[in-house]
C-alpha cells in the first residue's frame, strides 16, 4: 500500500518537472521556411551618343540629311554645305550660300545640346537626337523640355535664348509623340525643327539650348481625356476611339456632367453640342466658356464636332465658337454626301493633327461620313478640304480648322461627327482608312 501510493507520488512529480523545464511528451513539430528572393526591374534610358543635324557638314544618315555634303558650290567657307531653307528630313529646299553652322551634342547622356553658329532670319535647321531605352521595363514619354520650357510634340514654340523679351527662335518636336511606348532595347527618334526668327538678336554669334525628355514607367499612365455630350450633345458610340486612348495609357471621362476642374484633361472632346435641343436652352453658360478659356491657355485642346446641314446644333456650336472667340463659323450646308459614299479625300494642311493618318496604300487621307463646311477668319487655319474631284461637286472647302489664338493646343472644329465615332472605325466602305491614326493626333501633342 505504502509502495504504490509513493510510485504515484513520483509520476506526478516527474510530469511537474518536464513541464517546468518546457519538456513536452507527444507533440513532435516541424517548423517549414521559404525563402524569397525578389529581383526588381530597373527604369533606364539616355540619348543615344550620336545626335546630328543637317548642316554640320557631314551626311549621317541619307534618309534624312543627305543634303549635308559639304559641297555647296558657292560658298563663303570651304568644307561647308549650303545653308536649309527648310526644316524636315531631305530632299528639300537650300539657299546658295554657306553662312551657317549647326550641330548637336551632349552635356550628358540625358540633356542634348543644339548649337546654332552665325545665324540668321530664315535660318533653318533639323535636329534628331535618339532616345534609347537601356533599362529592363518598357518606359512612356511623359514630357519634352527645351531649356526648362515644356514642349508638346505637333505644336510650334518661339524661344528667347538670349534673355531680351523678344523670340529669338520657333521651334518644333516632330516624331516622338506624348505618352509613346518604348520598349526595353528600342529607341525612339526625336526631331527638333527650328529657324531662327527676325527679332534674334544680330551680335549673338552663338544661340544654345538644351532639350531633355522625361520618361515614366509603362504603366504609371499619361493624364486623362474628356468625352463630353452634353448641353444635348451626340449620345451615339466612341467606345472604339475610347479603347484607342486607353491602349495609349490616358484615362478617359465619358460623360454629359460638365467637369469641375477640366485642367486635369489633355484633350476635351465635345460631340455635336446642341444636337438634340437646338433651340437655345442648352448654350454654353458663361461659366463653361471661362473654364475652356482658362484650360486652352493652359495648354489643353478642345475638339468641336458638328455636322451637316445645319440640323445638328449648328446653333449651339457657334454660339460656342463666337463665345470662345475663336475664327471659325459652322455653316449649315452638305460639303459632301449624307453617308460613306465618297473615298477618302487627300486636300489636307501637313499639321500635327491631320499627318499622319496614312491608307494602307501609303496615301494621307482623311474619311468624313457627311461633313459642313467651314467659314474661316482671323488666326484660323484651314486643315482639310474637300478634293478637286468635288465629292458631291462642291471642291475646295474647309470642313476641318484649327484656330490657335487662344493656346497651343487650339480649338478644332469638325464638320462631321462620325469622323472617328464607332461606325467610321469599323471602315463602312472598305477603303482601309481607321480613325485611330487620327484620333492619336488628337490627342498625341
Amino acid at each position: 500500500m505504502n509502495t504504490k501510493v509513493h510510485f504515484t507520488t513520483v509520476v506526478v512529480l516527474l510530469f511537474v518537472a518536464l513541464a517546468s523545464i518546457g519538456v513536452g511528451y507527444g507533440l513532435w513539430s516541424k517548423t517549414l521556411y521559404v525563402d524569397g528572393t525578389v529581383k526588381t526591374g530597373a527604369v533606364d534610358s539616355v540619348f543615344a551618343p550620336d545626335p546630328f543635324t543637317d548642316d554640320d557638314n557631314q551626311v549621317n544618315d541619307p534618309r534624312l540629311d543627305s543634303g549635308d555634303t559639304g559641297d555647296c558650290k558657292i560658298s563663303v567657307r570651304d568644307g561647308g554645305s549650303c545653308d536649309p531653307a527648310a526644316t524636315g528630313p531631305d530632299p528639300k529646299d537650300r539657299y546658295d550660300k554657306d553662312v551657317g553652322l549647326c550641330q548637336a551634342g551632349l552635356e550628358v547622356s540625358d540633356t542634348g545640346l543644339v548649337h546654332l553658329f552665325n545665324g540668321y532670319p530664315s535660318y533653318h535647321c533639323t535636329a534628331w537626337f535618339k532616345v534609347q531605352n537601356t533599362g529592363s521595363v518598357p518606359v512612356k514619354v511623359a514630357s519634352i523640355k527645351v531649356n526648362g520650357q515644356s514642349v508638346d510634340p505637333g505644336v510650334p514654340v518661339d524661344l528667347d535664348l538670349t534673355q531680351d523679351q523678344q523670340p529669338d527662335l520657333s521651334l518644333q518636336v516632330t516624331d516622338i509623340k506624348t505618352c509613346q511606348q518604348i520598349d526595353p532595347g528600342q529607341d525612339a527618334l526625336l526631331n527638333i525643327d527650328q529657324h531662327v526668327l527676325q527679332t534674334a538678336p544680330q551680335d549673338k554669334k552663338e544661340l544654345t539650348y538644351k532639350v531633355e525628355v522625361q520618361l515614366n514607367q509603362w504603366n504609371e499612365g499619361c493624364g486623362k481625356a474628356l468625352f463630353y455630350y452634353g448641353n444635348a450633345g451626340y449620345t451615339a458610340s466612341y467606345n472604339q476611339l475610347k479603347a484607342v486612348y486607353e491602349g495609349l495609357g490616358y484615362e478617359v471621362d465619358y460623360t454629359e456632367a460638365w467637369p469641375a476642374d477640366l485642367s486635369i484633361y489633355k484633350l476635351a472632346l465635345i460631340i455635336g453640342p446642341g444636337l438634340r435641343n437646338d433651340s437655345g436652352a442648352n448654350f454654353f453658360s458663361a461659366a463653361q466658356v471661362a473654364s475652356l478659356k482658362s484650360y486652352l491657355a493652359a495648354g489643353g485642346r478642345v475638339v468641336v464636332m458638328g455636322d451637316h446641314s445645319g440640323v445638328f446644333g449648328i446653333r449651339t456650336v457657334n454660339d460656342l465658337l463666337g463665345k470662345l472667340g475663336v475664327g471659325i463659323t459652322q455653316n449649315a450646308d452638305a460639303a459632301t454626301p449624307d453617308g460613306d459614299t465618297c473615298a477618302p479625300m487627300g486636300d489636307i494642311t501637313p499639321d500635327q493633327i491631320t499627318t499622319p493618318p496614312l491608307l494602307s496604300d501609303g496615301t494621307a487621307r482623311l474619311d468624313p461620313s457627311a461633313t459642313s463646311s467651314l467659314t474661316l477668319s482671323g488666326s484660323a487655319i484651314s486643315l482639310a478640304r474637300t478634293d478637286a474631284a468635288g465629292c458631291g461637286g462642291r471642291p475646295g472647302l474647309t470642313w476641318m480648322a484649327v484656330d490657335r489664338s487662344l493656346g497651343p493646343g487650339g480649338v478644332i472644329v469638325i464638320g462631321d461627327l462620325n469622323l472617328v465615332d464607332d461606325y467610321s472605325f469599323s471602315d463602312p466602305a472598305h477603303d482601309g482608312y481607321s480613325g485611330a491614326a487620327f484620333g492619336a493626333n488628337l490627342i498625341g501633342y
